[in-house]
């Protein structure tokens, strides 16, 4: 088996948002991207993704007996080879969710991967291939942000047009 991984452990939060583009070129396994945590005990991964040879785009449940399960809101969410394309992913603890977009559309809320109540905080991405030998799995990523996920409170659309947004 021949695998290439990826790691990086960032500032840890409550919240995470990872957004890449990602070109795969040849995918015999699956190219897998994970969410990091921070835990009291147990792994480190709280959401697990990955690329299917068809293209699809499958979360890991580790509490089903088929755990790779297809994202599918707004459509099927098949990645297209030899193409770029940009994947978002949206992590919370609490709820214990990601939202995952391909190109903007989203295309499905996954459940964490671990045990929620282990985990303290969201801290990091892993990118990984797998495959057989002498072919593997070859994908490109590139442009890669991972930061904290924060939802606007105030939008000032109550506020006067014209006037200084109130708290500023």
């Amino acid at each position: 088996t021949i695998q290439s991984l990826v790691s990086k452990n960032v500032e840890a939060t409550k919240s995470k948002r990872l957004t890449f583009r990602v070109n795969p070129t040849t995918v015999t396994s699956a190219v897998i991207f994970d969410v990091l945590a921070q835990v009291s005990t147990g792994g480190n991964v709280a959401y697990h993704f990955g690329i299917f040879p068809d293209g699809s785009l499958k979360y890991h449940n580790s509490v089903t007996t088929d755990p790779w399960i297809t994202l599918s809101s707004g459509g099927p969410g098949t990645v297209p080879f030899n193409v770029w394309s940009e994947i978002r992913v949206d992590a919370t603890i609490s709820p214990a969710t990601a939202s995952v977009y391909l190109n903007g559309v989203l295309k499905g809320v996954a459940p964490m991967f671990i045990n929620p109540a282990n985990v303290q905080y969201l801290n990091g991405f892993t990118f990984a291939t797998g495959g057989t030998g002498p072919t593997g799995d070859q994908a490109i990523f590139d442009d890669v942000l991972i930061d904290e996920l924060i939802y606007a409170s105030n939008t000032f659309e109550a506020d006067a047009v014209g006037a200084v947004p109130s708290g500023f």
